[in-house]
């Protein structure tokens, strides 16, 4: 005998404690057996379910409850019939509310897991669910998944090995996940298996997906990190008729990891490339397919990728280029066609090589010789982009290009604005760009920007340094004698028509030639190549030399590989083109000429004090600062017109006015800013203006 003290803990009970005592310790009130916990609305539920049920485990290994004649199985809709069940039996047993559907949740909870505990049903409970309409699984020591089923599709993109694991079944029109405590759940509306994984050098991969819509089996690649996610798998793919749907995604993804994992040994793994050039592993991708298929780059590139393919012969190549022997910038065009693969041996970072010159004088045709040594040159062809191009189409482009192939970009002229130019002649020489949100990785590359325009590409520059990684071309590559026009047509029929193949050769033969000599050879020649040509040279053509040290290596290279049927240029041609004094890099002095016309040309445009304004307006105005009485102060958007109408761009050359002390400036310390722009009165305004140094003009009339 026992009693539950205060404390609720059972103990033996002193003969000699007498319960009427005061003293007792076991002295209770009158009214305390009034106040003995009554059983809570879980605990009457309970036991009312339990009295009225019984509580199964089929054979199968799943819970359920059994009322009369009834089934109630604990996944969704069995549940709700079990929180109606409970509520039914309650109003029949009490006068109170049935419990909230919270407690109910609990009370079926309690009924599952005692469920769960109870012994696996005999065979006549067995009977007794097939009667009520429970199919056994199916068998495990046989479970194919369907599989069958799929291989009769119509182009099947798995074969007799493929394993579907358990406890899946895929159908035509459905993926199911067989459940030991509810009946089957529904992964997707149609079959959805991983057929190949690619994987590049650097270990990033990808996931070749195939799954059956409206007839016919659709293939897609994805990023590892889109197929593991259900939801970014539906964004990617949804609109292309994946059978999952955002409600089961998380269940889909958890399918294909197990698929793969079920299929290690036979899905096929596949190396792979993510852009064109020399990969981690040493491999170089000159084309898709060759050796490595390209995957993951944006669609927009496709055009661009296909476009690097093999086209007619080799020889037909070089009957074609052999006139370049004739013009020298053509030569040099396809001489850097070539180099691109050498920048990586010799550790040289990414520049460009621009051809500037007139309309019709042969600047692009020249450029697609050097694009023809990889890709069809043709402007249909899909190789070439655009300066109007946007910033991201140029680094995803420049990011194809990869590491040793080169790329054309025509006509800086139709850039939207001067700056894009300029920004990416420096994002070309930073070897990388942002990478956008969401990408597998930031672009990069190493590559030979092959650039055409009507103007010098340094006119465009405004950042520091870039002079030193442009090369420029001017005039016109084909000349102008009379066989300038027919070599000029016959040099662009037979690139367009002979494609693809220069590049390749030139770097099986190069990497065979690594092979036998290691670099130490090449690295030594480029170095003598470049003293030569910083010799006599100015300070930029001596940054500049490593550059011309690689294309004319290149040039000596694919002679002696037998690629160009014709020797390396004679060097005093190599130093016209591009080691001679180029007046184009003294932009500054230059642009200092222009405004010393203009001012010329316009000069009853500057204001004088109670003179009319002319049409046009005033451009300035003559001015004293300090002891300079011949000061001419600019308006900064007239300097701006002047020189863009020249072919300059202001902010290119305003630094080199500055260091030139052409310009007045603010003193040291003043708060003045922009410290280089000083205000003067002009008409009823006074505005900042760029003030020119009277000394500037101490010459002109």
């Amino acid at each position: 005998m026992s009693t539950r003290d205060h404390d609720g803990d059972d103990r033996p009970r002193d003969q000699n404690d007498d319960p009427s005592d005061p003293g007792s310790t076991d002295h209770q009130d009158p009214s305390a057996e009034a106040k003995v916990r009554r059983p809570t609305k879980h605990d009457r539920a309970l036991t009312l379910l339990t009295e009225h049920l019984q509580l199964r485990r089929s054979e199968y290994g799943w819970p359920y409850a059994r009322g009369g004649d009834r089934l109630f199985r604990f996944d969704r809709a069995g549940r709700n019939e079990l929180y109606a069940e409970a509520r039914h039996l309650w109003r029949k047993a009490n006068e109170d509310t049935p419990p909230d559907e919270r407690t109910l949740r609990q009370v079926v909870a309690d009924l599952q897991r005692t469920a769960q505990d109870a012994a696996v049903d005999d065979a006549a409970a067995t009977e007794w669910l097939g009667e009520h309409g429970v199919e056994a699984p199916p068998d495990e020591s046989d479970h194919e998944g369907g599989l069958a089923a799929l291989l009769e599709l119509p182009g099947a993109p798995v074969d007799g090995d493929y394993v579907i694991p358990d406890p899946y079944t895929v159908a035509p029109d459905a993926i199911w996940r067989w459940r030991i405590d509810g009946p089957p759940e529904r992964v997707a509306w149609g079959p959805v298996l991983a057929t190949k994984v690619f994987t590049d050098p650097d270990g990033e991969e990808l996931v070749e997906l195939a799954w059956w819509h409206r007839h016919r089996w659709r293939i897609a690649t994805v990023p590892r990190a889109i197929a593991k996610s259900g939801r970014m798998l539906v964004r990617e793919l949804g609109n292309r008729g994946l059978p999952i749907t955002e409600a089961d995604a998380k269940s889909a993804e958890r399918f294909l990891a197990a698929v793969e994992t079920a299929n290690t040994d036979t899905i096929q793994e596949v190396t792979i490339a993510r852009a064109l050039g020399w990969q981690a592993d040493g491999t170089f991708v000159a084309a898709s397919g060759h050796p490595y298929e390209v995957h993951g780059i944006e669609h927009q590139l496709q055009r661009a990728l296909e476009a690097h393919r093999e086209h007619g012969s080799l020889t037909g190549w070089q009957t074609a280029v052999k006139a370049a022997q004739r013009y020298p910038s053509v030569a040099a065009a396809i001489y850097a066609g070539l180099a691109a693969p050498l920048l990586e041996v010799l550790g040289i970072s990414s520049f460009t090589l621009n051809l500037a010159g007139t309309s019709t004088g042969g600047k692009t045709t020249a450029a697609q010789g050097g694009l023809s040594c990889w890709a069809d040159p043709d402007e249909a062809g899909g190789a070439i982009t655009s300066w109007s191009a946007t910033k991201t189409a140029h680094q995803a482009r420049l990011a194809l290009a990869g590491n040793g192939t080169p790329l054309l970009f025509d006509d800086t002229q139709t850039a939207g604005k001067p700056e894009i130019v300029s920004d990416m002649l420096y994002q070309v020489t930073q070897n990388q760009g942002k990478g956008r949100m969401g990408e597998w990785r930031s672009y990069r590359w190493r590559t030979i920007l092959l650039s055409t325009g009507e103007r010098s590409a340094l006119s465009f520059a405004t950042h520091q340094g870039i002079s030193a990684r442009v090369l420029d071309l001017a005039g016109s590559p084909f000349g102008h004698s009379e066989r300038s026009g027919p070599d000029a047509q016959a040099f662009r029929e037979g690139v367009t028509a002979n494609y693809g193949l220069a590049g390749p050769a030139f770097v099986e033969r190069l990497r065979s030639y690594l092979g036998t000599h290691g670099p130490d050879k090449l690295l030594a020649r480029h170095a003598e190549l470049t003293e030569l040509h910083r010799q006599d040279a100015t300070s930029i053509a001596r940054r500049r030399a490593p550059l011309v040290a690689v294309i004319r290596l290149a040039a000596e290279l694919a002679h002696y590989f037998e690629i160009v049927p014709f020797p390396s240029l004679p060097d005093t041609t190599w130093r016209t083109l591009f080691v001679a004094d180029d007046p184009r890099d003294n932009r500054a002095q230059l642009a200092l000429e222009v405004i010393k016309e203009y001012i010329a040309s316009f000069s009853d445009r500057l204001y004088e004090s109670g003179r009319t304004a002319p049409p046009g307006g005033w451009i300035g105005t003559r001015t004293e600062i300090g002891d300079d009485k011949n000061a001419i102060a600019l308006l900064p958007q007239r300097v701006r017109e002047a020189l863009s109408n020249a072919g300059y761009e202001l902010d290119a050359v305003l630094q080199g006015w500055r260091e030139a002390k052409a310009l007045h400036e603010h003193p040291p310390g003043s708060k003045q800013r922009p410290v280089y722009q000083i205000a003067r009165r002009i008409g009823g305004s006074k505005p900042r203006c760029f003030a020119f140094r009277g000394e500037l003009f101490s010459d002109d009339e």
